[in-house]
């Protein structure tokens, strides 16, 4: 294993919010990684991927706002907003949402608090 993994599973460990280690309670560096070219996406993989992000999208249009769809969705605004990043769902949401509601989402920022 990795200096860098060992480091952030014990850091995950002492300060982690819970008895298990969640992917928020990981550094961003570890999480947002790129695979080396060699390793291909498996259907599986993808399949969830795309379950995540019509998730995502479902409860986003559905409250028009982060914190109650990350509610929703049982997980941290902040693990949602990194979610939205690293699916690169942001832009989507925000034409979505202009078709649903003129206004904009709250919770986010830039949209209306």
């Amino acid at each position: 294993m990795s200096g860098n993994w060992e480091n952030a599973i014990e850091r995950a460990l002492v300060l982690g919010s819970s008895d298990m280690i969640l992917p928020e309670d990981l550094p961003e560096s570890l999480l947002e990684r790129t695979p080396p070219p060699e390793m291909t996406e498996a259907k599986y993989h993808a399949a969830l991927k795309e379950l995540k992000k019509q998730l995502i999208r479902d409860a986003v249009e559905q409250t028009e706002s982060y914190a109650d769809a990350a509610r929703i969705l049982g997980v941290h605004p902040n693990y949602l907003h990194r979610l939205i990043r690293n699916l690169e769902l942001k832009e989507s949401l925000k034409e979505a949402l202009r078709e649903v509601s003129p206004r904009g989402i709250s919770g986010m920022p830039g949209g209306n608090a």
